[in-house]
């Protein structure tokens, strides 16, 4: 586990945010990457390996992205967030499913959720404005 969460430790992901953002956008990437270790299980070495490698990337890409996110979103037109979002979505269906460790193969979030959820990101303090960015993600992975 800790050569899977370690370069999240210590990467700079987060460090522009306030100290509780950063904890819960770090420990969300923590709970992606121990699902990603639980999930590699079966997995030889080095195809353990390779599937926690491809996790971490992916779970770095969706941390980096919800921050800019959350630091943009008040100076974003409403299409550059919607489409910000979409970006997100996508990488968070490729992450394992939580049941098993199959890949997702789901169609795209629909647009209309899209841009509800940049209407409120908008109007949204910063804190809840995460929580919510965060729940998108896992909500983009399941269905």
């Amino acid at each position: 586990m800790s050569w899977a969460s370690d370069p999240l430790l210590f990467s700079t992901i987060g460090q522009a945010l306030p100290d509780r953002q950063a904890e819960l956008l770090l420990n969300w990437g923590l709970r992606q990457m121990a699902r990603s270790v639980r999930q590699s299980a079966p997995l030889n070495d080095a195809q353990a390996r390779a599937a926690i490698r491809s996790d971490l990337n992916l779970v770095r890409k969706i941390m980096r992205r919800v921050q800019l996110l959350l630091e943009r979103r008040t100076t974003l037109d409403e299409t550059h967030l919607v489409a910000q979002l979409a970006v997100v979505a996508a990488l968070a269906r490729q992450l394992p499913a939580a049941e098993s460790g199959a890949r997702r193969t789901r169609g795209a979030v629909r647009p209309a959720s899209l841009a509800r959820l940049a209407q409120q990101a908008k109007g949204l303090d910063s804190q809840r404005c995460l929580v919510r960015l965060i729940r998108f993600a896992e909500s983009s992975r399941r269905t």
